[in-house]
């Protein structure tokens, strides 16, 4: 009886040393803490705290300040003019989070069963393998991010850098809404599927908003953009993207231009024509039917209330 109290007497003994030291190491680590040293956090400014409030609850984290760590190995990446995260922000958050919250559209909740996301501002743009300007998309990423492009050059007060910064995020946001709610692509694929891999080449400064914009070189080939040419993941966010930034009366247009021989007088030209809007059409129909039942809002509806928050946006910064 003795020996056994003693053994536990040594147990508690051996057992009090160990969380002793364990206290001590954690004092010591504590004091010299390796991620203070080498990844100091920041001090929190007025424009954290506005970004906080403004979109943690769209589940949300913005990232402006530049964290290596955040991009792809080889990223020419550069960090945003702090004076140009909100202006861009706010039109993010009003273009897009409040377009998809509306009772009309999504619901307040819409962004709460889509899990976390992380939007990352650049000040500039990234490159492609081939050397193309990265203006739509960000291929070496998370299925939970965003990327809001050359915000050091974007202008509230121009229309087509407003365009051109929410053809990018509706492209993107559309590519994670299609990998969160899956769509047929067999069926999508089947619509034209000998037209894809025909980019055309790289494009030149001038040429950068008539590029991520309508196409008429695109149109005749069934598609809306050039970067529609690229892959059907790509097509199908960028039926979506152009839906909600145009028209009803610019997508006639559209179909108008794919519908139109080349040569009047050509058999083969006249059937180029007839396939480009037959595709063209039904490639879009396919992707309504998409949001109707699987995402379970109305795609043309969406636009309308798109077109509405772009007007207001406009009349907000006194762009005519």
């Amino acid at each position: 009886m003795k020996r056994i109290t003693v053994r536990k007497i040594h147990l508690v003994s051996f057992l009090v040393g160990c969380l002793a030291l364990s206290a001590c190491q954690k004092e010591a680590l504590d004091a010299n803490s390796v991620i203070d040293k080498y990844l100091p956090l920041e001090k929190r400014t007025e424009l954290d705290r506005w970004i906080s409030s403004e979109f943690t609850p769209y589940n949300l984290q913005v990232l402006y300040r530049w964290q290596k760590e955040h991009f792809p190995s080889g990223s020419v990446a550069i960090p945003p003019k702090t004076e140009q995260v909100k202006p861009v922000l706010e039109a993010v958050k009003m273009l897009l989070l409040n377009l998809y919250t509306q009772s009309k559209a999504g619901g307040k909740d819409f962004f709460k069963d889509k899990g976390f996301v992380r939007l990352s501002l650049l000040g500039g743009y990234e490159l492609e393998d081939n050397g193309v300007l990265m203006r739509l998309w960000y291929p070496r990423t998370a299925s939970n991010e965003l990327f809001a492009f050359d915000v050091n050059a974007y202008d509230h007060r121009d229309k087509q850098s407003i365009y051109r910064l929410m053809r990018s995020i509706h492209h993107q946001f559309a590519r994670r809404l299609i990998e969160q709610i899956p769509y047929d692509r067999d069926a999508f694929l089947a619509i034209a599927p000998k037209a894809y891999g025909s980019l055309a080449l790289p494009p030149s400064p001038s040429e950068v908003y008539r590029r991520v914009g309508l196409s008429p070189y695109a149109h005749r080939r069934g598609f809306y953009t050039l970067y529609s040419m690229a892959g059907p993941e790509q097509e199908f966010a960028e039926i979506i993207s152009v839906m909600l930034l145009h028209t009803a009366v610019e997508l006639k247009a559209v179909e108008d231009v794919a519908a139109r021989p080349i040569d009047p007088e050509d058999p083969q030209s006249v059937a180029e024509a007839a396939e480009a809007y037959r595709a063209l059409r039904a490639k879009r129909t396919f992707v309504e039917r998409y949001f109707k039942h699987q995402v379970g809002i109305s795609l043309s509806r969406l636009q309308l209330l798109s077109l509405k928050q772009l007007d207001t946006y406009y009349k907000q910064h006194q762009i005519k």
